[in-house]
């Protein structure tokens, strides 16, 4: 840290939050060159020697020299002191360390994105995604998470070696943060296991639900658990920070808001900025929204509760994260529900995707849709929303399975119902919904004298309003839709099989979710411009 950025305790919080970005924006150049002296000796784990050697294997030359790699790696034991004695996260080993390039995290992303068993969950939700229209038709998925996730990791842990690895085109001093961050992850899992933290969720989840439902219920434990990991690494790291200055998180909480902002702001990489929004939200949710929370609960209950005592007892959904005074008082959402629509459809239709559209994904929808100041406005008047996605039990002349990726929203039909907190809200939603079915479907005309009903290049499409429920039936005949319809609205709480509570933007990013689970990427780093 530069001396010169301390400033007394009288100086203004802006002058507090410049400071910081500052430090900011060193961790985000990551052009800026350094000295490149060569190095000499073999590496070794744990030890800086030869870690440039190592580095340079596929990728020469590297930016940092080996005096840059040694004051990297002496740091860590500073900064792992200094994270211990911030978060009460107590230090029972050292910490491993390795110096890598870009090869190397190309390799560890590729690696993770092939070994994730979520990968096919993945695939076939990106057709539904796009169905919803969050998704452009045109867009590849894999391909582009590949792409974006080797130019936005900073640095990741990895809970499987216990082993920090670093970046060797990143200078040191813009790394030294980063650190903060990273070995947060390592106290975590000296503390709980993390690889066991997250697969508990997924034993808990399908111990207390039925099976339709134990899915949707892992993910959203899954999701709120990387919140708190990320978010308790980025209190770490804004302590960190803002400790030469003698302030932290809890007393500078403006610095806080500001960071978030500076989050959502544009970005400096043209390719984060291409990327479409539900990419973009769902990327920095864990670190935006889940340092909001430990933030609140550090407010509400102090340093052991935001850290240890989170880790213990953490969020079971999403909505607590987003909600944390859900979490702090102990409140339960409810959950909407789906008949059988599998049996009213019958043996030529076959189900593809069931879930929810939780809050996340509304504010998503709502901002792509309408743009933020009205997301902000209606969001906190909806009140669930489940979806039922089918495809035709015979496509292109295949039986579609549960392994089938369908190529194209057209071969699929999707019923979509959201409850709102009114008719009113209802009614605006609808029409929402309505005006953003031009920007999905290349054709679009509507049905004399049939309200809220079209034709499109892909089917049949209805928007129908019943009192504070929102009905979408999209690609379904009018006998089919309506079957469905009355299905829907007469299910009694006996006759109803599937409780969603769910994010499918979260869910579909779970492979990621997975690789950045103890990473730290570079867009929640960048400093926006305020002057």
């Amino acid at each position: 840290m530069t001396m010169s950025l301390i400033p007394s305790p009288k100086l203004s919080a802006k002058f507090l939050f410049i400071s910081l970005l500052f430090c900011a924006v060193i961790v985000a150049q990551e052009n800026k060159p350094a000295s490149a002296a060569p190095a000499q000796a073999p590496s070794q784990k744990g030890s800086s020697k030869g870690a440039v050697d190592a580095a340079h294997e596929k990728e020469a030359p590297a930016r940092m020299s080996q005096q840059e790699a040694d004051d990297l790696f002496r740091s860590v034991d500073e900064i792992m002191r200094f994270v211990s004695q911030d978060t009460g996260l107590p230090l029972h080993n050292d910490i491993k360390k390795e110096l890598i390039g870009r090869d190397a995290v190309q390799k560890y992303i590729e690696e993770k994105m092939a070994e994730d068993e979520d990968q096919k969950s993945m695939e076939r939700s990106e057709v539904v995604l796009k169905k919803f229209g969050l998704l452009p038709h045109d867009f590849h998925l894999r391909p582009f998470l590949v792409q974006l996730l080797r130019e936005q990791i900073a640095a990741f842990y990895d809970s499987k070696k216990k082993t920090v690895f670093m970046l060797n085109w990143l200078t040191p001093e813009s790394q030294k943060p980063i650190m903060a961050h990273e070995l947060t992850h390592a106290l975590q899992d000296q503390t709980i296991d993390l690889e066991k933290w997250m697969d508990d969720a997924r034993k808990d989840s399908e111990r207390a639900t039925n099976p339709d439902n134990n899915e949707m219920d892992v993910d959203e434990e899954s999701s709120a658990r990387s919140a708190v990991a990320e978010g308790q690494g980025m209190a770490a790291m804004i302590d960190y920070m803002l400790a030469p200055m003698g302030k932290s998180m809890k007393t500078a909480p403006q610095v806080v808001e500001m960071m978030k902002a500076s989050m959502e702001s544009g970005d400096s990489s043209p390719l984060m900025t291409s990327a479409p929004l539900l990419l973009r939200e769902s990327l920095i949710f864990p670190y935006r929204d889940g340092l909001s929370f430990v933030q609140a609960v550090l407010n509400a209950g102090g340093v052991d509760r935001a850290f240890t005592t989170l880790l213990k007892d953490p969020p079971h959904n999403t909505h607590e994260v987003l909600v944390p005074q859900s979490y702090l008082k102990g409140e339960h959402m409810g959950t909407m529900r789906l008949p059988n629509i599998g049996k009213t459809l019958g043996k030529g239709f076959k189900q593809y995707d069931v879930g929810s559209i939780g809050q996340f994904d509304m504010v998503i929808m709502l901002k792509q849709f309408v743009g933020e100041k009205l997301a902000h406005e209606l969001s906190p008047e909806w009140r669930g929303g489940i979806y039922f996605a089918a495809s035709k039990s015979i496509v292109n002349g295949k039986k579609v399975d549960k392994e089938t990726v369908l190529d194209s929203t057209s071969d699929l039909s999707m019923l979509y119902v959201s409850k709102w907190s009114n008719e009113e809200t209802a009614k605006r939603f609808a029409g929402i919904y309505t005006d953003s079915l031009r920007s999905k479907y290349s054709s679009l005309d509507p049905v004399p004298e049939e309200q809220g009903v079209f034709t499109s290049n892909e089917g049949r499409v209805q928007v129908e309003v019943h009192g504070d429920q929102v009905f979408v039936m999209e690609g379904f005949d009018s006998a089919t839709a309506a079957k469905l319809r009355t299905q829907v609205m007469n299910a009694s709480e006996v006759e109803q099989g599937k409780s969603m509570a769910g994010n499918l933007s979260l869910r579909t990013m779970r492979p990621v979710s997975a690789i950045l689970g103890n990473a730290v990427i570079k867009k929640q780093l960048e400093a926006p411009t305020y002057w």
